[in-house]
């Protein structure tokens, strides 16, 4: 199935929106938990900071006077540590940011990463 997702974008995107659609993905990371096996990498020479990006898309949900229930974005955070000097850093998201974006990972990527 990875060699057929490759070869074809397209079948790749479809998979995802119907994953998404369904709510069939994980909330868990893609990265490996910190462990005793991979402890000593956080503290290498290589530049590594942990990112939390799970607050940078927020809204709220009310109801209407017609009783339909409509969103309204309100400002996220993105919180970013650098194990080596323990400097945390916060970042704030506006929601002017992601006005006429559909996809809130696309928000964390392309707003807050250049700021950190």
């Amino acid at each position: 199935m990875n060699k057929i997702m490759k070869s074809n974008p397209a079948l790749y995107v479809l998979r995802e929106r119907i994953r998404k659609g369904l709510q069939l993905y994980s909330s868990e990371p893609t990265e490996p938990y910190v462990s005793s096996q991979n402890y000593g990498e956080i503290f290498s020479n290589q530049i590594i900071r942990l990112v939390d990006d799970i607050n940078v898309y927020r809204d709220t949900i009310h109801k209407t006077f017609e009783g339909n229930l409509t969103t309204k974005p309100i400002n996220g955070a993105i919180f970013i540590f650098n194990p080596r000097t323990g400097q945390p850093t916060i970042s704030e998201g506006h929601p002017h940011k992601c006005m006429g974006r559909t996809k809130a990972s696309s928000f964390s990527a392309y707003e807050e990463s250049p700021r950190a």
